[in-house]
């Protein structure tokens, strides 16, 4: 108690975070390496509690200096960073469980401080909110990568040790990268200072990534993920993709169209039009493709769409019946309805395909 007193009484007021951080992570480390010569459950707990003390000091950063790099701060994490690492090792030559649960929030912690540094920079240098988006994002998605890709390099310090949180860690991030997902779809996503284009903008390439991502881990890491979730693969990524192509369908719109990203994007005949002409075109391509293929889950979903694009000319579109827009929504509707009937007339022989047994 007197040590931190005496730490934020010769700081400066605004410094307070940072003194506490680099205390943190000297107690947490002297802990642990107290833990290692002589193990006790205390000990790695303090650890633990005080590696996970970075998240409410990270907060309070934000609060008093906008960042966690203003000031003292990039010298305050680096101490962290040096002393955290060796903390995690020493628990490992401890043997004590506790070591994988500070791993864990030890993964956490830094993608936290780097999502928060890097929308300071967004921000100070004028850059849109699609830039904010994907470099908030760039860290998470990094991690997510590792843990896809070199999960040796993600598992250190603790290496094989940590390899049963793998699975843990890779839903907990992937859960969230798909909430984050859902949350960017109703952002209108602008580029500044570089011009909007359809899919090459920022924020649409993080949305990307992120599918990406899931489908591979789905597909090439199966016994990681959620069994339930593997079942259901297929149609999870094919909502995905709906979900996907109509945002963009919608920002193009909105960009491209001039219309507003607001109540009136709903109303546009231009916007109808163009979700019409999206759909028809998804719903033949997974009609025809899991014909093909015999993946009956493929060409339920691309009938299903096709009958959801058919309820949204009757109900929606006839609205539009007057404007050339309306008229071209039910003629392409139409034309692709005869498209499937000649490559696809009937559903596909095979009841389950290899994919669906999977």
């Amino acid at each position: 108690g007197g040590l931190v007193h005496e730490c934020i009484r010769f700081a400066p007021s605004r410094s307070e975070p940072e003194a506490l951080l680099v205390l943190a992570a000297i107690t947490g480390w002297l802990a642990a390496e107290a833990h290692r010569r002589l193990p006790a459950a205390a000990l790695s707990l303090t650890t633990l509690c005080m590696l996970a003390m970075g998240f409410p000091l990270l907060l309070w950063q934000l609060h008093g200096q906008g960042q966690p790099f203003a000031g003292y701060g990039a010298l305050a994490w680096l101490v962290m960073l040096v002393l955290g690492l060796r903390a995690l090792h020493a628990l490992r030559q401890g043997g004590d469980t506790v070591a994988g649960i500070a791993q864990f929030v030890w993964l956490l912690l830094w993608p936290s401080v780097a999502s928060l540094a890097l929308q300071q920079v967004a921000q100070v240098n004028g850059l849109a909110q699609g830039w904010v988006v994907l470099l908030v994002l760039l860290p998470w998605l990094l991690l997510g990568a590792l843990t896809l890709w070199r999960w040796r390099w993600v598992s250190l310090p603790l290496g094989t040790a940590f390899d049963a949180e793998r699975p843990v860690l890779q839903g907990l991030l992937f859960g969230g990268l798909a909430l984050a997902w859902l949350y960017v779809h109703q952002l209108s996503g602008w580029a500044t200072p570089l011009p909007w284009l359809p899919v090459l903008n920022p924020a649409e390439l993080a949305q990307w990534a992120i599918v990406a991502l899931l489908a591979r881990w789905l597909y090439a890491f199966p016994a990681q993920a959620p069994a339930t979730l593997v079942r259901i693969r297929v149609p999870v990524l094919a909502v995905a993709g709906f979900i996907a192509a109509t945002s963009l369908t919608l920002h193009t719109v909105h960009h491209l169209g001039h219309v507003p990203w607001n109540e009136a994007l709903a109303a546009s005949s231009l916007a109808q039009t163009s979700l019409t002409v999206v759909w028809s075109l998804l719903g033949v391509v997974a009609w025809i493709s899991g014909s093909r293929r015999g993946q009956r889950t493929l060409w339920t979903v691309g009938a299903v769409l096709m009958a959801l694009v058919l309820a949204k000319l009757i109900l929606v579109d006839r609205q539009h019946l007057g404007n050339l827009l309306g008229i071209a929504s039910f003629m392409a509707y139409g034309l692709l309805c005869t498209a499937v009937g000649y490559f696809a007339p009937a559903p596909p022989r095979r009841a389950d395909s290899v994919e669906e047994r999977a």
